[in-house]
């Protein structure tokens, strides 16, 4: 391990020793305020997927979202329990799962791939569960409104944008199509 590692973790043990021999009570009292804001992070990304009809929506992210903060706090109560337990073990094992949804939520049709935005997204709420997870409801909650912000803003550009596109591709596909000829 490097110097920037132990130095990080020790910092970490030392912030949390009090996490030590919880009782189920104080466990569900430490986790309670995360699955809080972990159920309204998800529920926020998952109703703009629904607004777009995807296929992972709501209950999804929020499922992947709470899960996701729910492993990431269980590092923390464990770190003081096991002598050598790493807790980004934890973090980087959520991420390799998700990886594995997301893949499963992205198809090939002939020559058009479907579904990377919503891996993308899955992927997404789970970083915000994880970053929840870790203490940091706040910024979690503040990182979930401004990606709403920015996908109304690109959406809106998208609006501007896609017809334009749209015409190109019409006009080189009748290009084409009279080169052939």
């Amino acid at each position: 391990m490097d110097t920037l590692k132990i130095g990080c973790i020790h910092i970490v043990i030392k912030k949390l020793k009090d996490y030590n021999n919880m009782t189920d009570l104080e466990v569900i009292q430490f986790l309670f305020p995360r699955i809080l804001v972990a159920i309204a992070c998800g529920a926020l990304i998952g109703l703009e997927r629904e607004f777009k009809q995807k296929v992972a929506g709501m209950r999804t992210h929020m499922i992947v979202c709470v899960g996701s903060a729910i492993f990431a706090s269980i590092s923390f109560v464990l770190i003081e329990s096991y002598e050598h337990f790493d807790p980004t073990r934890i973090i980087a094992s959520i991420v390799s799962g998700v990886g594995f949804l997301g893949a499963g939520v992205i198809f090939k049709n002939e020559d058009k791939v479907f579904g990377i935005t919503s891996a993308a997204f899955i992927w997404m709420t789970a970083s915000l569960g994880a970053l929840i997870g870790c203490g940091y409801i706040i910024t979690g909650a503040a990182f979930t409104i401004g990606l709403i912000v920015f996908l109304i803003i690109v959406r809106k550009i998208e609006d501007i944008i896609e017809p334009k596109i749209a015409e190109i591709r019409k006009r080189k596909k009748d290009a084409d199509k009279d080169n052939a000829e």
